[in-house]
């Protein structure tokens, strides 16, 4: 009876030690989350602040991750997502950054992007201007699905090259690049 007991024991101070070790990083990182989890869940994408020190103290763990959010659920929590940005060699580490997210009131912690169920535009202003990229919109090309990386091709309308012309002076290639990368994690997830 008493070996029981001790045994017991035993585990109990090993699953301790082993949530004790935590990644002093890991533990700030979700120190910082919880006090900020209202500014977080109330961001909009225009809100550039608290996602850029989203990613400052996600890069204190690892400069390959980053931080998204998605759309608030049916449970009225707001996805809150720890990316690996398509390098499967850091799947594991958004794995165990979420295994030691704490509980909390209106974020959803998910590692990884999942598939988007539905594709809404990116909406932009430029000047005067309104500009909408649709998921439609985009073609994509891609030869030989076997072969591990698949290298795709994506093809952007000719409006919005014209747009990037138009507007030389700034950086809308990178603009794009990013959109184009973003649409593509939320059509494939993780994969």
């Amino acid at each position: 009876m008493i070996r029981k007991y001790l045994f017991v024991l035993f585990i109990f101070a090993l699953l301790i030690s082993c949530k004790s070790n935590i990644d002093p990083n890991i533990s700030n990182f979700w120190q910082f989350v919880t006090k900020n989890e209202s500014r977080i869940y109330n961001a909009t994408s225009g809100n550039y602040e608290i996602l850029t020190e989203l990613n400052e103290n996600v890069h204190k763990i690892d400069s390959g991750l980053n931080i998204r959010t998605g759309p608030v659920g049916d449970n009225k929590k707001k996805d809150f997502i720890v990316s690996a940005a398509g390098f499967k060699e850091k799947f594991t580490i958004c794995d165990t950054i979420i295994s030691y997210a704490p509980k909390m009131k209106t974020l959803n912690p998910v590692s990884l992007l999942p598939p988007a169920n539905i594709y809404l535009p990116y909406i932009f202003q430029l000047g005067n201007q309104n500009i909408e990229l649709k998921f439609e919109d985009v073609m994509v090309h891609f030869d030989d699905v076997s072969t591990t990386p698949i290298e795709l091709i994506l093809i952007l309308p000719a409006a919005h090259y014209e747009i990037i012309y138009k507007f030389k002076e700034m950086d809308l290639m990178t603009f794009y690049y990013n959109m184009l990368v973003d649409m593509t994690a939320q059509a494939l997830g993780k994969e």
